[in-house]
Parts: C-alpha cells; structure tokens; sequence
C-alpha cells in the first residue's frame, strides 16, 4: 500500500549556481506499508535538473496506486525504490548501509560553496575550514572564477582538496584556461573539475588538452552517454545523484559498471529532505566508504528531521 502527501522545505539561504538560483524544495513524501512495517520514500523533483516537473507528481503517483500500468518517472521511480528497500532494512532490523553490504557507519562530505560574491568567499571558505571539511567544493562558472581560484590557492592548506564545479557552463576554451590557471597555482589540492563544460565531444578534446582529472555528472545521463565516456576514457569520477536516475538500484548498476572501469563514484544530493538524504547517505556509505560525498546539504535545509545529518568535522555519523 503507497501513501503520499505533499512537502516544502526552505532552504536557508538560497544556493547560486550557474543555472539559478535554488531557495526551496518541494514534492512529496510517500510510505509504502507492510504489515507492521512502513518504508519512507521522498520525490523532490530540482528545476533545471529534473526530467519532470513538480506539477507532474501528482498524477503519477495516483496512478501507481490505483495499478495502472505506465512508465513512470525516474524521480518516481528512485523515491519509490528509496521507500522499498527503506522497508527492506526495517523488516530486516539492520540499518540500510548494512543492507546494501557496507562495512562503515559513517561517511565524509564535502564542504559547499555557491555561486557567492568574491567579496563573500574568503569567510565561507574559512568557515568550512573551520567546520573541519578536509574536501571543499565550489561552484564556478561565472565572470570571477579566476578570483575564487585565487582565493583558494591562498587559503588552502597543503592537507586539502578542492573540487571546481561549473556545471557545464565554461566553453571549451574557457574551460582550457581556467583549467590551466588551477592546476598553476592549486596543483595537487585539485581533486577534480566536474562537468567542466556541456558536451561530450568538448569534454573529449578538452581531455587532450589538459591533465585535470575530471568528474562527470550530467554530462553522462543522457542514454548512452556513460557507455562512451568509459569508451573513449573522459573522466576519473562520475557524481551520481541517485535521485536524478531511478534511486538505489540504478545507482548500484553505474557504480558497478564504472568501478570496474577503475571510475570512483561519488553521490551527490540534490538538495533533499531528510528522508531522501539519510537514504543517500546510506548508499554512498557502501557504494564508495572512502570518498567525500556531496550529501554534506543538511545545513542548507531549515528542517529539525536534518539535526542528525549535518556534518561534524566534516562526516555524518548513519545509525
């Protein structure tokens, strides 16, 4: 039995990027119910990310529980698979990260920081340090990256790592120069630049162009995508967002077929509430237990069920 209802999460301050700007969360909270025990799933479609739009939810969901046959969503689709193996730990009586075959209770998280003023980003980045985050990610893609970049060759330690996210928005030759200009004066504090720019055919000459290693995220969703890029060798990370492709189950084929092609993978959150997070988090405890995931988002929803996922020292301890 499904049951489903309506949430809205602000978020603290609204989070820039180079597609927008994102100041609240809003979808639906679903339990699916056996016997004694109820899974809870969550759909929180991202507006310029997602493949369907919040209005949409609604009537999928009605028609999944009236059993009417379609094909739905993958945003449906991951927060009904969240909710059945969140059922699956609980009529188990192990948390999900044993479930899933994981060996650690906890994970590490990146720090974040937005498309912020360069005015504005010397107090974050020195905050994040002191909130303990040995990895930091920021977003780029706008007319002050080579500031920012400065910014963190002055004020990175030796210990830390940061990663360079554009979201696809620098150009070939952008992304050359840029690129060029962090590896100067960053060097090996440069864990990788995701999605440095918006296709796979500028990602392929920009591989030959310079030696950052690369993430991809939405460079590989589209059908087809990820079977060329492990082809032709284009990236060393994919950043999964498991809320994007169907949820768990998904999220395990593309690890599994990317780690065996010596890919790391690294789960990033959508900005999710507090079901969809701590299900995330879960996941990324067994899929990748040694890499800083982007599910550090806890901080940026205003909502008492995120207390016990907001980092320490830049790790979240998974019950």
């Amino acid at each position: 039995m499904i049951q489903f209802e309506k949430v809205s999460y602000q978020l603290r301050e609204p989070i820039i990027t180079a597609r927008g700007k994102i100041s609240t969360r809003v979808g639906y909270f679903i339990r699916i119910r056996d016997h004694d025990n109820s899974g809870e799933g969550e759909i929180l479609p991202l507006p310029g990310w997602s493949s369907v739009p919040y209005q949409d939810l609604e009537k999928e969901l009605e028609n999944i529980s009236r059993g009417i046959n379609f094909v739905p969503s993958d945003e449906v689709r991951s927060g009904i698979n969240m909710a059945n193996w969140n059922l699956k730990a609980l009529q188990i009586g192990a948390p999900l990260w044993s479930v899933l075959g994981g060996a650690s209770n906890s994970i590490k998280v990146n720090g974040l920081i937005g498309g912020i003023a360069v005015k504005e980003f010397p107090e974050s980045l020195e905050r994040l340090q002191r909130d303990g985050y040995s990895v930091i990610k920021v977003k780029l893609g706008f007319s002050d990256d080579f500031e920012k970049i400065k910014l963190l060759s002055e004020v990175l330690s030796s210990s830390q790592k940061v990663r360079l996210d554009p979201n696809g928005m620098w150009s070939l030759g952008e992304a050359s120069e840029r690129l060029e200009y962090a590896t100067k004066t960053l060097g090996e504090r440069l864990e990788y630049v995701e999605d440095p720019v918006s296709t796979l055919d500028e990602l392929f000459h920009l591989r030959k162009m310079v030696s950052v290693p690369i993430a991809a995220d939405d460079l590989i969703r589209k059908k087809g995508a990820l079977e060329y890029g492990l082809q032709n060798k284009l990236m060393d990370y994919v950043v999964v967002k498991p809320s994007l492709i169907g949820g768990i189950d998904d999220t395990l084929k593309i690890a599994k077929e990317t780690q065996s092609n010596g890919i790391q993978v690294v789960i990033s959150s959508t900005y999710d509430g507090p079901v969809g997070l701590r299900t995330w988090c879960h996941l990324a405890a067994y899929v990748s237990p040694d890499l800083a995931h982007g599910l550090g988002t806890a901080v940026f929803i205003d909502d008492k069920g995120m207390g016990p996922l907001v980092p320490t020292d830049g790790k979240i301890s998974l019950t």
